[in-house]
């Protein structure tokens, strides 16, 4: 499995058996991606437009976090909706 935290410390993703990766990367290689992240003024919109375009066209999106970390607006377009 792979993750993506820019602040976690790489031996913790060795210690749980997981292979710490860019954002982009985790983005386009995953067929699920779980997002659990606080709602800051880095996170704000963190998958938007260019992030959800990277994304397999069956990847799974789950927001167990804040809904603003999500560009709406975006998603809706993606899905085919704008």
């Amino acid at each position: 499995m792979i993750a993506y935290d820019p602040y976690l410390d790489d031996r913790v993703f060795n210690e749980i058996g997981m292979e710490k990766v860019e954002l982009d990367y985790l983005l386009r290689e995953s067929d699920a991606i779980l997002i659990h992240t606080p709602l800051t003024s880095e996170t704000y919109h963190l998958i938007n437009e260019e992030k959800l375009r990277l994304m397999k066209p069956t990847a799974i999106l789950v927001n167990t976090a804040r809904g603003s970390i999500i560009d709406c607006e975006a998603f809706y377009k993606a899905l085919g909706g704008g």
